[in-house]
C-alpha cells in the first residue's frame, strides 16, 4: 500500500487540485494493488490562502467518494479556529484572525450570513471533530508540527505537536520515520532527513505544496516526492 502524506495546504485549493491529480498519475505507474492508497493530510489546511472552504470540500470529498483512506491531522491553524468559537475566546479569535482566520471566513461568503454560518457548522461536524493529533503506522509517526526525540513519541505534548519548531534532538532514533509540516521553507522541494522530513514548503507564499510518498509496508523515509504537479523519484532512506 501507498501513503501519501501532505503538507501545509494553507487555503490553496488549486495547489491541493494539482498534488492529488498527481497522486493518481503516480499510483498508475505502480503495480498493480487492490489495497486502497492512504492520504495523511498533515494540519494546516485552512487560513491564509484564497479558498480554505473549498479545500475542506475536496478532502471531504477525498474521504467519501474516492475510494481511499484519509487521515485529518490537528494542525495548530485548525486548533486556533475551534478554540476561536463561543463566548469569552475573544483573545483566540483576535489572534487567529490576524494569522489568516480572515482569509478563512471570507472564502465561505458573507461574513455572518446564514448560509456562511450552515456551512462552517456542517464542517465543524465532518471535518474538524474528526482531527487526530497525530498518526503512528507502525513505520512512520506523522504529526503537524514537529516531536521531541528525546522523549518517547508516545508522551509528546499537543504544545510540542501543534506549535513546536520541528524535530528537537534529531539525532535521536525514534523507532519511527517522523513526518511534520508547520515549519515553512521557501525552497522547491523538501529534503528527507535520516529521521525525519518537513513537508511544508510554504505553498501560500508562491511555493509548491509538497507531498512525500511512502511503501506503507517498508519502514524509513519517502521512496518519492510530489511537488505541484512534479513527482520526483528518491532513493530510500531508512530510519
Amino acid at each position: 500500500m501507498i501513503t501519501f502524506a501532505i503538507g501545509d495546504i494553507h487555503g490553496c485549493r488549486d495547489k491541493l487540485d494539482d498534488v492529488l491529480g498527481t497522486c493518481m498519475r503516480f499510483m498508475d505507474t505502480m503495480v498493480e494493488d487492490e489495497t486502497p492508497p492512504k492520504f495523511v493530510f498533515l494540519g494546516d489546511v485552512i487560513d491564509r490562502g484564497p479558498d480554505s472552504r473549498g479545500v475542506i470540500d475536496r478532502i471531504l470529498w477525498l474521504r467519501e467518494n474516492g475510494g481511499v483512506e484519509v487521515v485529518t491531522l490537528m494542525g495548530n491553524h485548525e486548533w486556533m479556529f475551534l478554540n476561536s468559537r463561543g463566548p469569552g475566546n475573544s483573545e483566540i479569535a483576535k489572534f487567529w484572525a490576524k494569522h489568516g482566520g480572515i482569509n478563512t471566513m471570507d472564502s465561505y461568503g458573507v461574513r455572518g450570513s446564514e448560509l456562511a454560518k450552515e456551512k462552517i457548522e456542517g464542517h465543524v461536524r465532518s471535518y474538524y471533530s474528526r482531527l487526530v493529533p497525530f498518526q503512528d503506522d507502525g513505520h512512520r509517526f506523522f504529526v503537524h508540527a514537529g516531536v521531541d526525540l528525546a522523549k518517547p513519541l508516545a508522551t509528546q505534548t499537543e504544545e510540542v505537536m501543534l506549535w513546536g519548531a520541528g524535530v528537537r534532538n534529531a539525532n535521536v532514533d525514534p523507532g519511527r520515520y517522523v513526518v511534520h509540516g508547520h515549519i515553512k521553507l521557501l525552497i522547491p522541494q523538501p529534503v528527507p532527513q535520516r529521521h525525519h522530513i518537513n513537508l511544508d514548503t510554504a505553498a501560500y507564499l508562491g511555493g509548491p505544496l509538497s507531498c512525500a510518498v511512502f511503501d506503507s509496508e517498508v519502514p524509513g523515509g519517502p521512496v518519492a516526492l510530489i511537488c505541484d504537479d512534479r513527482i520526483i523519484e528518491l532513493e530510500r532512506e531508512v530510519a
